[in-house]
């Protein structure tokens, strides 16, 4: 909604509340006077495989994050830690490279957990889940998981309360929209299947109603709250809901598209319905690129080179087009690695784990730095290989 505005992002932006809006009371500030209250509340959205020329797009006007993104600054230098599904999930949630929890070795650089995998991320990794909830915010996750569905490896293992989602891409499980083999796709309501196949078409809905009940829930007790809400969209099979189907001029890709903008500013109302907007910082990022090879039912790189599965630019870099001040432009490196130390400083505590890849980025979004965190970023799996992104001013400065 209006009132949510952007501060970080990957393939989307991280929104900070507007304290200094006509008539609205001015929440606590934490030190150095940023402009973001104290323990924000935090709503982490995360896209499946959507690239970098899906938006904007004039194809596929997506009105919610056009206007989150319009709010804030537009860093153009934002990388996800992997080219593939899961490695990027579980750095995402950890601040750490996967080849430091498992999800990439020496001689393996990498893939998605299948549909029967006993492994997942290790119970021993701190998330942003159990550090904040360690902190005494309220957890939920909604959406697609992809870390392990096996015991010691769920949501629910991970520091979210509660968990109402897929444990898997929406191609690894056979559903109405892709008949296959393989077992049917389940909904899961914590540890318990709540449908079987799940009707992928209105999954959407189904993570509002309960994205909705749990922000309230959360404000009725005064408890500061973290809500993942992992989309499945718009990895294949494209599925949108009846209401979107026929809606987008780039067909059945911009339909689903369509759906997940809307959705986002659904929940962009129910934070405000909760009275939260000026309390919530929303960040809005994709996994990984575009999965090239499965056009028309994919996304498209724009003029980057590459997509999903590969560590040229298509396949890991992403727009960071808001944050906080407004007006403003950047190129400075930023990556999804960095969300857990961000969040944790937010929210007045102290990273755990004793190495972490991610940075606090809390100087470069309140303006007190032009310059990235990282001297370099490592990729490496994929086509082509190896490779390294980093702010060529802090390595000047280091040098």
């Amino acid at each position: 909604g209006p009132d949510m505005l952007p501060i970080y992002a990957a393939e989307g932006l991280l929104a900070a509340p507007n304290a200094a809006a006509k008539g609205r009371r001015e929440m606590p500030r934490d030190e150095g006077n940023h402009p973001w209250p104290l323990r924000p509340n935090l709503l982490l959205l995360l896209a499946d495989d959507m690239g970098w020329g899906d938006w904007p797009n004039a194809n596929m006007p997506l009105r919610h994050l056009d206007a989150l993104a319009a709010a804030g600054t537009r860093f153009t230098a934002f990388y996800t830690p992997s080219c593939i599904c899961s490695p990027a999930r579980g750095a995402l949630l950890t601040g750490r490279m996967a080849i430091r929890w498992g999800g990439a070795g020496a001689t393996w650089h990498g893939t998605a957990f299948g549909a029967g995998a006993n492994g997942g991320l290790p119970a021993s990794e701190h998330t942003i889940g159990t550090e904040l909830r360690s902190l005494g915010y309220a957890t939920a996750m909604a959406g697609k998981w992809h870390l392990g569905q096996a015991a010691g490896h769920t949501p629910r293992d991970h520091g979210f309360d509660r968990f109402l989602g897929i444990p898997f891409s929406t191609d690894m499980g056979s559903s109405a929209w892709q008949l296959s083999d393989a077992l049917p796709l389940p909904l899961l309501a914590n540890e318990s299947i709540a449908e079987q196949p799940a009707d992928i078409g209105a999954l959407t809905a189904t993570y509002l109603s309960f994205s909705r009940e749990f922000v309230l829930s959360a404000a009725r007790r005064a408890q500061p709250w973290f809500l993942f809400v992992s989309f499945h969209q718009p990895h294949v099979p494209l599925a949108p809901s009846p209401r979107f189907c026929n809606r987008s001029a780039a067909g059945s890709y911009g339909d689903t598209l369509l759906e997940m903008d809307e959705a986002i500013g659904e929940l962009g109302r129910i934070v405000s319905e909760a009275g939260a907007a000026r309390s919530t910082l929303t960040l809005f990022a994709s996994d990984n690129g575009p999965w090239v090879e499965m056009a028309p039912a994919a996304g498209s790189a724009g003029p980057l080179r590459g997509g999903k599965f590969t560590t040229y630019e298509g396949g890991i870099r992403a727009h960071l087009p808001g944050a906080v001040p407004a007006g403003r432009v950047t190129a400075a490196v930023a990556s999804l690695l960095d969300v857990l130390p961000t969040a944790v400083r937010l929210a007045g505590g102290t990273p755990r784990a004793q190495l972490l890849d991610g940075r606090d980025l809390r100087p470069l979004l309140s303006g007190r730095s032009e310059a990235g965190p990282h001297r370099c970023l490592f990729f490496f799996g994929g086509t082509p290989g190896a490779g390294c992104r980093g702010d060529r001013r802090r390595r000047r400065r280091q040098r």
